[in-house]
Parts: structure tokens; C-alpha cells; sequence
């Protein structure tokens, strides 16, 4: 089990306590839902970016790489944002 207690307590939650696995993908999930309302809400790029963040934070919790999401993605049938 990880704990952690840089990047996502200090720049992506706020502070700097230590948090396990579980407890750290709860606290991003919920933040990322804070940030996607916020957009939606405001509809700001740095609202996006905030939502960038939080993505990306996620990728690193699942030790997965950009290029990997690249790749399921050119995998995948077509969804509707691509009609």
C-alpha cells in the first residue's frame, strides 16, 4: 500500500496529509466530480485544466501512461463524440 503525501495532497487536495490507496482514488474521484461540476457550472479553460489535473493524478495513482490511454483509445469502436 502507497501513501501519499506530495502531489496529490499538496498540489492536487490541499495539504499534506498522508492518505492510502483507497482513501487517495476516494479523494480524487470526489474532487474530480467537484471540478466537472464546477465547469459545467462556469465553463472556464482553467476550470478544464483544474479537471486536467485531477486526470492526470489519476493516470500516475494507476501507474498509467498517456500514450497507454492513446492506445486504448485508438482501440475502441467509435463513440458518439467521434459522429
Amino acid at each position: 500500500m502507497a501513501n501519499y503525501s506530495n502531489f496529490g495532497s499538496e498540489k492536487i487536495l490541499g495539504s499534506w496529509d498522508v492518505l492510502h490507496d483507497d482513501d487517495y482514488k476516494k479523494m480524487l474521484n470526489m474532487k474530480l466530480l467537484k471540478e466537472i461540476n464546477a465547469y459545467i457550472e462556469i465553463d472556464t479553460y482553467e476550470e478544464l485544466a483544474d479537471i486536467t489535473d485531477f486526470i492526470m493524478a489519476i493516470y500516475e495513482f494507476k501507474d498509467i501512461y498517456v500514450h497507454e490511454i492513446d492506445d486504448i483509445n485508438s482501440m475502441k469502436p467509435e463513440t458518439h463524440l467521434s459522429q
